[in-house]
């Protein structure tokens, strides 16, 4: 490699790495929000950190062609400032044959931002997503607050949410079985997460049943002073995935 190629891709590269890491900084922040409702679950510092690092993928796409631009420029304007562009023109040396190994290496990160966008970035979004699912399956209360990072279809709900998610008050759940076509509505006064049992107190369940006999009362009204029920029951309810391996040995 000529030498001229080398000093040119080492100060193109130095600009480069310093506004690739800026902006990943700067549209890190920006997914805060995120980040912080996934800690809010009780994820361990571990997790977190993994979540965090997920995010990357999908932001070098963003920061990789923006900070190429900024750098070529910023390389050229202190080229022109040194004087250096003027003493390579005064060699003979043309525009294009100064511009040609610039032009390689944004060939080659054009290539690695491809890779990144086709590859990396889907697979972290599968790993960020199961990572969800394996911290909210932990403490599925959490699912249920409103702006939780898994949304849940055709579901109302509305709760007060107390003691880091274990215990749940005045808590209102309204499902859409489309399927079905059937409106289910649960509420109680309380639901509380013990070990892998969810325990609720004044639980009432108003549901209908499809029936085609005259005279039969399709509303069912059923209610509970107390009632207990598997967490892996309760999953299966909302359709959220269980036995995902990924954080068995955080949890």
């Amino acid at each position: 490699m000529p030498i001229l190629w080398r000093y040119l891709q080492k100060e193109l590269f130095r600009v480069l790495s310093l506004c690739i890491a800026a902006f990943v900084s700067i549209l890190l922040v920006s997914r805060a929000q995120d980040i912080a409702r996934f800690a809010s679950s009780g994820a361990p510092i571990k997790a977190i950190l993994l979540f965090s690092l997920y995010q990357i993928p999908s932001i070098l796409p963003l920061a990789i062609p923006i900070a190429c631009l900024i750098a070529t420029l910023l390389l050229f304007q202190r080229l022109s400032h040194t004087q250096e562009l003027t003493a390579l023109r005064a060699c003979g040396l043309s525009m294009g044959t100064i511009a040609y190994p610039l032009l390689l290496t944004g060939l080659l990160l054009s290539l690695l931002n491809f890779s990144i966008v086709s590859e990396l970035s889907p697979y972290c979004r599968i790993l960020t997503k199961k990572l969800t699912y394996e911290v909210t399956a932990s403490n599925p209360l959490f699912m249920l607050q409103k702006g939780t990072l898994v949304k849940i279809k055709d579901t109302f709900i509305d709760m007060r949410m107390l003691r880091m998610g274990k215990v749940a008050e005045d808590v209102m759940l309204i499902i859409n079985n489309s399927s079905q076509e059937r409106l289910n509505i649960v509420t109680a006064k309380q639901f509380t997460l013990e070990g892998d049992q969810l325990k609720g107190e004044n639980v009432t369940l108003i549901s209908t049943v499809d029936s085609k006999q005259e005279g039969y009362d399709h509303l069912i009204i059923e209610n509970q002073t107390t009632m207990s029920t598997k967490l892996l029951t309760y999953l299966n309810l909302f359709k959220i995935p269980t036995g995902i391996p990924i954080m068995t040995t955080y949890l």
